[in-house]
């Protein structure tokens, strides 16, 4: 038989038989937790008699559960640049990657666009960002960014499936060496 317990500011306010009935109560008192609570065992005097015997003259020592992380299988690797890179940078990456998915984030529009394995994605802010890489992570995408944004880096680096590579542009003497800096972070995050 399931029951509901309806909680305000941790105290029980009450007992109800149904869920309608402790809605009420809710609505009543102007917000609080229902839970509910189901008959697991119903054991009479000489039963819990004999289980405390049982129970005081056995040793139980705790056991923990093993923690097994979660495999979330990745389905592609995806390269996304962040709004401080340009269409140059993209595009000579994607002519050394031509089976790599490129996302290259741009301010001053909305959307996204597509020209053969790049992808203009239109954002407004860091969290734009963010949101964009967590969708990609949620399709089971491994997600390989490329930031100046220290605070951006800093968040996405949280992330499981994501790796973030902060770079900043002014470090390099020419386009070419930063593009080789970032070949090379493309080619250990993907494993070649």
């Amino acid at each position: 038989m399931v029951k509901y317990i309806v909680v305000n500011n941790n105290r029980i306010i009450g007992f109800y038989n149904n869920l309608n009935e402790a809605i009420e109560a809710i609505v009543e008192i102007g917000g609080g937790e229902i839970y509910r609570v189901e008959l697991v065992a119903k054991i009479n005097e000489e039963e819990a008699h004999s289980l405390r015997e049982i129970v005081l003259s056995t040793s139980i020592e705790p056991v923990e559960a093993p923690v097994v992380p979660r495999k979330t299988i990745v389905s592609r690797n995806v390269a996304v640049l962040d709004r401080c890179f340009t269409d140059e940078h993209i595009g000579k990456l994607a002519e050394l990657y031509r089976d790599l998915d490129m996302y290259l984030m741009k301010t001053g529009g909305s959307g996204v666009e597509k020209k053969n394995n790049i992808n203009y994605v239109y954002v407004e802010s860091s969290l734009d960002v963010c949101s964009f890489v967590e969708e990609l992570v949620a399709q089971n995408y491994r997600v390989i960014v490329f930031t100046c944004d220290k605070k951006l880096y800093t968040h996405l680096s949280k992330k499981p499936n994501v790796i973030v590579f902060y770079k900043l542009i002014e470090e390099y003497s020419s386009i070419d060496d930063l593009i080789e800096s970032i070949s090379n972070d493309i080619r250990k995050a993907i494993g070649g």
